[in-house]
C-alpha cells in the first residue's frame, strides 16, 4: 500500500509541475482590404537591402556602365576604431566584405567580392539623435570574376 501511495504521488507530481503557457499570440490583425505577405528574414538579409544602392553605385563605377547586381553573401564584418593617440580624434567604422553576382544582361554572370568601409559616426557614443545621417559607405577593394 505504501509503494503504491508513493507511486501515486510520484506521477503525480510529474504531471503537475510541468509548465504550460497560456500567452496570446501576437500576430496582427490584417484588413481583409489590405494585401500582406509575412516572410522569415535575417539580419544579413536586412543589411544587404540598406546597401544595396551603394554596392549598385559601386560596382557601375567599377564597370564603367549599368550593370545587374544581386548581392547574396555577407562574409564578415568587422568594427574598427583608430587614432586614440594623443590629440587625435577617435574614429570608428566597419568593414563589411560583401558578395555579389554581376550580370551584364546576356552575359554569364560573374560574382566579385566587394570589401566596403561604413563610417559608424554613432559608434560609441551615448546620446544619439533618431535620425540616420553622415553615413558613408566607401569601397576598400574590389575583385572581380573570383570564380
Amino acid at each position: 500500500m505504501k509503494k503504491t501511495c508513493l507511486l501515486f504521488f510520484v506521477v503525480l507530481l510529474m504531471f503537475s509541475s510541468n509548465p504550460k503557457a497560456f500567452a496570446k499570440e501576437n500576430i496582427p490583425e490584417i484588413n481583409a482590404n489590405e494585401q500582406s505577405l509575412s516572410q522569415y528574414t535575417t539580419s544579413e538579409k536586412l543589411l544587404i537591402a540598406l546597401l544595396e544602392p551603394d554596392i549598385q553605385r559601386i560596382v557601375d563605377e567599377q564597370y564603367g556602365k549599368k550593370m545587374t547586381v544581386s548581392p547574396f553573401k555577407v562574409d564578415f564584418i568587422t568594427s574598427m576604431t583608430n587614432g586614440a593617440g594623443k590629440g587625435e580624434q577617435l574614429q570608428s567604422w566597419y568593414q563589411m566584405d560583401v558578395y555579389t553576382f554581376v550580370n551584364e544582361g546576356h552575359k554569364k554572370p560573374t560574382l566579385d567580392r566587394l570589401i566596403l568601409k561604413i563610417n559608424a559616426p554613432y559608434f560609441g557614443k551615448i546620446k544619439v539623435s533618431g535620425e540616420m545621417r553622415d553615413i558613408k559607405v566607401e569601397l576598400v577593394k574590389y575583385s572581380k570574376g573570383i570564380l
